[in-house]
C-alpha cells in the first residue's frame, strides 16, 4: 500500500500528533473499524503506536471502506498536503490480477486457447470442497489434447500448493509397480516396501500398489513445508498395449482418490483414459474432450497477444494489429493439422512481439 518512504513518513506524523494527546491509545484506535481496533493492543510511546497501527491497517489493506489506513490517518491530513495526498492514492485499490486460469499464454510462453471446459474444471479442483477429484481428457489425434499438461504446469505454478506429478505410458512393456515408483518419486516419497508382486494374487496386486502411492504421497504432501496438494497426471495409457494390471491399478487409484481423506488432499487427470472402466461415483469425474479450435476463438487468443505486447511497450497501430490477425486467420487447415498449425503461427508471433 505504502513505499518505504512514505511508510516512513507517515509514521512519523502519526507519532508527532500521538505525542501531544494525554491517551494514546484511544486517539489511534478511533474511527477505525472494530475489527482493526482489537489488533491494536496496549502501547508505549507515540512512535510504537503509530508503528503498530500502520502495520496492522497495512496487513488490513482494502477489506474496508474506506481502507483502514485513511481512517487512521485522516487525523493528520487537513495539516498535511503530503499525507492528503497518499489517502487520495488509497482510496482506490489495485486493479485485481489477471486470473490465471483464464490465461492465453501459458507460464511457459507457450499459446493455450479455448478449452473452456478445462479451465471451468481446474479451477474446482482447486476448492479442497469439491466433491470431483477425477478429470478424464479426449479428443482426436492432434486435437490439443497433450496441452492440458502444460496448462495444468501453469495452474499449479501460480498456485504452489499444488504440486503436479505427470507419468507418461511407455508401451507395452509398461508395469503397475514401474508407475507407482514413479508417482511416488515425483511427490517425494520413500521407494521402500513397494508391494511385490508374489507377495499377494494377480488381482489384488494393483490394488495394494494404489494403497501404497496414496499412503506414500500423503505423508510426503503432509511433511511439507508447507504442506502440499498432489495432482497426478497419467498421460496416454489407453489401447491394446496397456496391460490389465495397469489399468486396474489406475482404476484403484481413481476409486480411492475419489474418497475419505484422499478426496481433500489428491486430483487424478487421466488424458485418452477409458472412462468406461472407472468404479467412480456418478458425479465425482469430470470429463473434458480437446476439440479444434474456432475462427472466433484464435481471434481472441490473438487479441490477447497483441494486448499483451502493447502493455509491454510495442508500439501496435491499428493497422498493423488488423493486418496481423488476419496473417494468423489466413488459410488455416481444416484437417487434424489445424491445432499444431495454429500453435506454430501463435508461438511464431509471441516471439516476433516478445510477448
Amino acid at each position: 500500500m505504502l513505499t518505504t518512504e512514505d511508510q516512513e513518513y507517515v509514521i512519523s506524523q502519526l507519532a508527532d500528533y500521538y505525542a501531544a494527546l494525554s491517551n494514546i491509545r484511544a486517539a489511534a484506535v478511533a474511527g477505525l473499524h472494530v475489527d482493526v481496533q482489537r489488533q491494536i493492543g496496549d502501547v508505549l510511546t507515540p512512535i510504537q503506536c503509530a508503528q503498530v497501527v500502520v502495520r496492522v491497517c497495512i496487513a488490513d489493506a482494502w477489506k474496508h471502506h474506506p481502507p483502514s489506513l485513511v481512517m487512521a490517518l485522516q487525523v493528520i491530513a487537513v495539516r498535511d498536503a503530503k499525507i492528503s495526498a497518499i489517502i487520495q492514492r488509497l482510496q482506490q485499490p489495485p486493479a485485481a490480477p489477471p486470473d490465471p486460469s483464464l490465461a492465453t499464454v501459458l507460464a511457459s510462453g507457450l499459446p493455450f486457447l479455448n478449452r473452456t471446459p478445462l479451465r471451468t474444471v481446474m479451477t474446482s479442483f482447486g476448492d479442497a470442497a469439491s466433491m470431483r477429484s477425477v478429470l478424464v481428457v479426449d479428443g482426436g489425434p492432434r486435437s490439443g489434447r497433450s496441452y492440458t499438461v502444460e496448462y495444468i504446469n501453469h495452474f499449479c505454478q501460480h498456485h504452489q500448493e499444488f504440486l503436479p506429478c505427470h507419468v507418461t505410458f511407455k508401451g507395452i512393456s509398461t508395469e503397475p509397480d514401474q508407475v507407482a515408483r514413479d508417482l511416488v518419486t515425483l511427490v517425494g516419497g520413500s521407494l521402500t516396501d513397494v508391494p511385490r508382486r508374489d507377495a499377494t494374487t494377480e488381482d489384488r496386486w494393483p490394488e495394494d500398489l494404489a494403497n501404497w502411492v496414496l499412503t506414500q504421497a500423503y505423508g510426503a504432501a503432509s511433511r511439507g513445508t508447507p504442506p502440499f496438494k498432489v495432482w497426478f497426471i497419467l498421460d496416454g495409457f489407453a489401447g491394446r498395449d496397456l496391460k490389465k494390471s495397469v489399468r486396474d491399478f489406475i482404476v484403484h487409484l481413481a476409486e480411492k482418490i475419489s474418497t475419505g481423506i484422499y478426496l481433500r488432499m489428491f486430483r487424478l487427470v487421466l488424458l485418452e483414459f477409458d472412462r468406461a472402466t472407472l468404479t467412480v461415483r456418478v458425479g465425482r469425474v469430470a470429463t473434458d474432450v480437446a476439440r479444434p479450435a474456432t475462427s472466433e476463438e484464435v481471434l481472441e487468443c490473438v487479441r490477447a497477444i497483441l494486448t499483451r505486447a502493447i502493455d509491454k511497450g510495442v508500439a501496435l497501430s491499428a493497422q498493423q494489429r488488423a493486418k496481423i490477425e488476419k496473417m494468423i486467420l489466413d488459410n488455416l487447415p481444416a484437417d487434424e493439422t489445424l491445432m499444431p498449425e495454429l500453435n506454430g503461427r501463435l508461438t511464431a508471433l509471441l516471439g516476433e512481439l516478445g510477448a
